[in-house]
């Protein structure tokens, strides 16, 4: 493992992402609960620039390493990235098995916004049956609403297919690195 903070001026480069080679592994260590950088013990950091990153070489040595900073201490959170950095989504996120239910709420939210969708699509036929078969005229607000409901809907399934997409993508990424 190197140790390496993430900018330091007096170092050539100074930048970290100009040190991480192709094929090596980048972690980050942060709060699982606010998110906020922490150092490689868990430790809040005293000023921005103090920010570090562990490169590692291979793949399981990064997991090994992140899976035992959360025996260590269970309220980090350990985001392992490829060689490029935080360009993509993280390989790998590790948090301790007792706050894997909170942190896992993506699968809970996708079926929130699936059911969410279904509701809006049944809620939007009646206001348009209302308005297009009612002997009244036209009345352009259940249309609306009926309409506006449908758009939302599709939004939320897109919303469920793009994570879902970027979820696959994720694990084809990190079977490559395996």
């Amino acid at each position: 493992m190197q140790l390496l903070l993430l900018h330091d001026p007096a170092r050539r480069p100074a930048s970290w992402t100009e040190i991480v080679r192709p094929g090596q592994f980048v972690v980050f260590a942060s709060d699982e609960a606010s998110g906020a950088p922490v150092d490689e013990e868990g430790r809040p950091l005293r000023s921005p620039r103090d920010a570090v990153c562990m490169v590692f070489d291979t793949l399981p040595e990064a997991l090994a390493y992140g899976k035992a900073g959360v025996e260590r201490a269970p309220e980090l959170r350990f985001d392992v990235y490829s060689g490029p950095g935080r360009v993509e989504e993280p390989l790998e996120t590790i948090v301790s098995p007792r706050r894997a239910a909170r942190f896992d709420a993506g699968h809970r939210a996708t079926r929130l916004r699936r059911w969410i969708a279904i509701v809006l699509l049944v809620g939007s036929v009646p206001l348009i049956y209302y308005d297009t078969f009612t002997q009244r005229g036209v009345l352009v607000l259940p249309t609306f609403l009926g309409a506006s409901m449908i758009l939302s809907a599709l939004r939320l399934l897109f919303m469920n297919r793009v994570v879902r997409d970027s979820e696959t993508a994720r694990r084809r990424r990190l079977e490559q690195h395996l």
